[in-house]
């Protein structure tokens, strides 16, 4: 701008001054220009403000009496004077309108002479040039100050522009009109030149007027704005920004805050802050001595103070020239102080009449805050019985419902059952080896599973479904209007899903899968009844394979009594040696030969006949009675290996048995292993210990290397399908990696796993040995083969069999088992 004006200048210098009666020396219209921007009136927005001077008057005058280039000097010096000087603007802004005014006086000056010519100064030819030098200016000026504004991070809105607009047009024409009128006056009769002054100081009387009983206007409806806000404030913090927030914009201040005491000026209190820029509505404790003492003389006399930086240090330091600070009254004393601070602009301070306004207003947050003390009151009374209520019917671990809104939910499910279209379902689940979770790695690391399996519940089901903590590691939940009975399975095989996904636990991954039970929803039953029958077909599927879901269904009861009768009978099964071992040979794929067997544990029940391990370990478990069935196995297999041994020349196999998680917290389970080892007198490196992937957590670490010390192998049974973690297996001393059997599946469907693969690859990679389980058709046979699998066992090779049955075989063809050839045998022609 500061170049452009000085062109212009340069323009208007070679213009010659006006043939007029007399001329005035561009010294003596400084004063003229110094007052015309002193007569001032500011039209605030926030923190900018427009300004509507007199400054036409003089420059229309100096048109036609002043040389050009006086004339541009006249409103520098003037100019300049009135903005540093008067109005004490910072530099950047004195700079910028200083500019703006020269660019506007050069403009003015090129565009009046350009339009008059020739022509009579006093003719319609000047009267037009003067108008329009006038609006140019005009518009100039306004696209530069709102430019300037949007640059300095203000914004007006649509009709505060058009405000400004209407104001800055009207008042540009008047000052023009009555700079014309002086102009003719001085022109014709110059003895008569006084009487031109007459109109502009009565129009600025007006526009002063005018801009205080709007400015009025506008105080009164914050005023009433405030006063509804506060009203519909119904908490105490959110009364407090509300009236800062009000107070700030009704006064046009950088900054308003609310210092509350309830105790009284010595005590800790509360601020609530808006401004200045962004910062607003904050909230935060106070201590008395981090501010000044006027605040505390305020409260302690009870009267208002209107402050300037001079007479108080504190607004010295805060560099706040300018400060409002009114007394709110509490019941009999004074509990806090509204301030506001520093108005916006550099052309107004705050008045007496705006502090009789903000003490309006700081009656208006005495009665909300009041109000608000007793609404907080009946709102914590409330807050209080619905925080007792709800740890009454949620847990407190997890956040989830407990048994007591379970129950709640179940009864009315139940009443409505019979009497409307609604259909619902109860699952019940239980954390397979949660025990080991909570021995291994802690009960504060068992809480963060169950907590994490809370949400991933929550995660499965519809807001509308109950999720509930029973107890323990025992969840249930209540799925409420259903479209199908068929969408309570699609749950719990979501549910099975998700619980499948490696939790990490204390830096280490920890898989917590469950089984589930579901039960319809019947108008008959009742809410104990329906959970018990949800229970049922839990065990029900925990005790066929964990991991997996049930449908509870009217045998389900009879075999969970059975399996009741089972778990009372198996202590003195183990006592009666009723239990039997039968053994699986493990086969090189590559050549033949039995390399070992697996010993695997069966009941011969004098009633039922032949029991499978899924039909009583599950119990052994539970009971606890699994410690003293596993040392069964492991002493009498090793007892039969050794005899074998004896028996035989040639290769001698290896005999594997599985050890439990509950054998392996047992403190004497190697001292067990020794014993076992030195009563059978069987050599330790014949003797394999299969462990499955759950045990590979802390401390279990500790046992297995001393079971390696021992100079037995340990096997990875079921891998892939747990904690699988090849840190894990390069940590610990394991030596064969078993891939499960749902791997090995599928192979004649050109359905082949990748992960079998990936197991064979990393086994080599670690120098580990590796055995699939569940060959069962000759081309899974080829597939492992092919994969480099070096061992591997199933029903193609030979079904389990007892000792008397496999002793033939491991006696008479030790040096080989006829590999198996193309063959229409089907796994379940194969099976046992």
């Amino acid at each position: 701008m500061a170049a452009t004006a000085a062109a212009l200048a340069h323009v208007a210098s070679g213009f010659a001054p006006l043939d007029a009666p007399f001329h005035f020396h561009w010294l003596v219209m400084v004063p003229l220009v110094f007052a015309g921007e002193v007569a001032v009136v500011s039209l605030q927005f926030r923190r900018d403000a427009h300004v509507f001077a007199m400054g036409e008057v003089p420059l229309v005058v100096g048109l036609y009496f002043v040389d050009p280039l006086g004339l541009i000097a006249a409103q520098v010096v003037g100019n300049a004077l009135a903005l540093i000087l008067y109005r004490r603007q910072s530099p950047l802004k004195a700079a910028f309108n200083l500019a703006m005014l020269t660019l506007q006086a050069g403009i003015g000056i090129v565009v009046f002479r350009l339009i008059l010519g020739t022509q009579d100064p006093l003719g319609i030819a000047g009267w037009i040039g003067t108008l329009v030098a006038v609006a140019v200016g005009l518009v100039l000026a306004s696209v530069l100050v709102n430019t300037a504004i949007v640059l300095s991070g203000g914004d007006l809105s649509a009709s505060e522009r058009i405000d400004a607009l209407k104001l800055l047009t009207v008042s540009s024409g008047i000052n023009a009109a009555l700079g014309l009128v002086a102009v003719t006056v001085m022109w014709t009769r110059p003895g008569t030149a006084w009487v031109a002054a007459v109109p502009p100081v009565a129009l600025y009387l007006a526009y002063r007027a005018y801009v205080a009983q709007r400015e009025e206007r506008q105080r009164i409806q914050g005023l009433y704005e405030a006063t509804r806000a506060l009203h519909r404030s119904p908490q105490v913090e959110a009364a407090m920004l509300a009236a800062v927030t009000h107070a700030r914009s009704m006064f046009d201040a950088e900054r308003a805050e609310l210092r509350v005491f309830p105790t009284g000026p010595h005590g800790d209190g509360f601020l609530a802050a808006a401004g200045p820029g962004e910062h607003t509505q904050i909230i935060h404790r106070i201590e008395p001595d981090t501010e000044g003492e006027t605040w505390r003389e305020v409260m302690n006399s009870g009267r208002s103070r209107l402050v300037s930086c001079g007479s108080d240090q504190h607004a010295r330091r805060s560099n706040r020239r300018h400060r409002m600070m009114v007394p709110v009254h509490g019941p009999g004393k004074v509990n806090g102080v509204l301030v506001v601070s520093e108005p916006m602009g550099d052309l107004r301070n705050f008045t007496t009449q705006d502090l009789r306004m903000l003490e309006t207003l700081a009656s208006q947050v005495t009665v909300s805050l009041e109000n608000g003390r007793l609404e907080d009151s009946l709102a914590q009374v409330t807050k209080l019985k619905d925080d007792l209520r709800d740890r009454t019917l949620h847990d407190v671990l997890t956040g989830l419902a407990n048994r007591a809104l379970l129950w709640e939910r179940l009864t009315e499910a139940l009443e409505t059952a019979g009497t409307e279209d609604r259909q619902s379902a109860v699952l019940v689940l239980d954390l397979d080896d949660f025990k080991t979770i909570n021995d291994t790695l802690g009960h504060v690391a068992g809480d963060q599973v169950l907590i994490r399996v809370a949400r991933r519940l929550e995660a499965c089901c519809r807001p509308e479904d109950t999720v509930a903590r029973l107890g323990g590691d025992e969840f249930a939940i209540l799925l409420d209007h259903l479209s199908a009975p068929g969408d309570a399975i699609v749950v719990a095989a979501r549910i099975a899903e998700s619980l499948r996904e490696p939790l990490v636990i204390a830096g280490q991954d920890v898989t917590a899968q469950a089984s589930l039970g579901i039960a319809l929803v019947e108008d008959n039953l009742g809410p104990e009844e329906l959970i018990h029958r949800a229970d049922q077909a839990m065990y029900a599927a925990k005790s066929r394979c964990k991991g997996s879901y049930q449908v509870f269904e009217e045998g389900i009861q009879e075999r969970w009594m059975e399996a009741g009768v089972l778990r009372s009978e198996l202590g003195p099964a183990i006592e009666c040696n009723e239990l039997v071992l039968h053994y699986q040979p493990i086969v090189n794929l590559e050549t033949g030969f039995i390399t070992g067997v697996e010993a695997l544990v069966r009941w011969d029940h004098p009633q039922r006949g032949l029991l499978f391990p899924d039909m009583f370990i599950p119990a052994a478990e539970e009971t606890g009675q699994i410690v003293a069935l596993g040392r069964w196995v492991l002493h009498t297999a090793c007892r039969q290996m050794r005899r074998w041994h004896d028996e035989t020349t040639g290769s001698k196999p290896t005999i594997s048995v599985n050890l439990s998680p509950r054998e392996l917290e047992e403190p004497d389970i190697i001292d067990e292993v020794r014993h076992a080892l030195a009563e059978s007198g069987l050599d330790a490196q014949y003797l394999v210990v299969e462990i499955t992937e759950n045990v590979m957590l802390q401390p279990y670490t500790q046992v297995l290397h001393e079971l390696k010390e021992l100079g037995i192998r340990i096997a990875l049974d079921d891998f892939g399908t747990g904690y699988s973690s090849l840190a894990y297996l390069d940590r610990l001393p394991i030596d064969i990696v078993k891939i499960d059997r749902t791997f090995v599946h599928g192979a004649a469907l050109e359905q082949q796993s990748p992960l079998a693969h990936l197991i064979v690859q990393i086994g080599d990679l670690l120098g580990l040995s590796t055995v699939a389980e569940g060959i069962e058709t000759p081309e899974e046979f080829q597939w492992l083969r092919q994969l480099g699998c070096r061992a591997g066992q199933g029903y193609l090779f030979a079904r389990p069999m007892d000792a008397h049955a496999i002793t033939p075989l491991l006696a008479t063809n030790m040096k080989t088992v006829p590999l198996p050839l193309a063959t229409n045998a089907s796994a379940t022609e194969l099976a046992v």
